[in-house]
């Protein structure tokens, strides 16, 4: 609905409020999904769409911050109701969050997991970059070639999420399809594709 707002308006660019707490959220969600470490890194700061650029300045900053400087400042702001919609898994989890502390999960702990994964996501698309630009080209027909023998010597994580950049691109999708699909794609590639 925001990013049809902005698009409608003119906007490039929405800043959300998304906190510390939010990102600590996504974190544990995530691991319940079993989520590698793109999963792990949860929300970004920066968020490229096809129409705007999603803005998170907030992630680093305690919703209990957040909430005393619009106080401070007498700024109004809207709690969005499914916030405290136990239908809702996010709800569910952040019940669990004392809980959780006590066990040294913590808010900031778990916000840091996402800073690290982060940074370990970003030294793996600098290498997903490397070999894409060695292996692949992509045509503005809508196709791609893909040269097999650069991509059988990469190591396995770096080819799988080679090929996942890749069908994104073609695909125009926004997410990777499922790893279980690029992993049988990149073993048919490794196993015995030619050409």
């Amino acid at each position: 609905l925001l990013q049809g707002w902005c698009k409608a308006n003119g906007y490039l660019h929405l800043a959300v409020a998304h906190h510390q707490e939010d990102q600590a959220e996504t974190v544990l969600l995530r691991l319940a999904r079993g989520s590698g470490s793109d999963g792990l890194a949860a929300m970004a700061s920066v968020f490229e769409t096809a129409a705007i650029r999603i803005v998170r300045p907030l992630l680093s900053v305690p919703r209990a911050a957040v909430r005393a400087t619009l106080a401070q400042w007498n700024i109004k702001h809207a709690e969005d109701p499914s916030n405290s919609d136990p239908k809702f898994a996010r709800v569910r989890i952040r019940a669990l969050s004392s809980s959780l502390a006590e066990e040294g999960m913590t808010v900031r702990r778990l916000a840091d997991t996402a800073s690290r994964m982060a940074r370990t996501r970003n030294a793996l698309e600098d290498d997903v970059a490397i070999a894409l630009a060695r292996a692949a080209t992509v045509y503005s027909y809508g196709y791609t070639r893909v040269l097999v023998e650069p991509l059988r010597h990469l190591p396995e994580e770096i080819a799988l999420r080679a090929l996942a950049r890749l069908l994104i691109c073609i695909g125009g999708n926004h997410y990777t399809p499922r790893l279980a699909r690029i992993e049988r794609l990149y073993a048919w590639i490794r196993d015995g594709a030619s050409g």
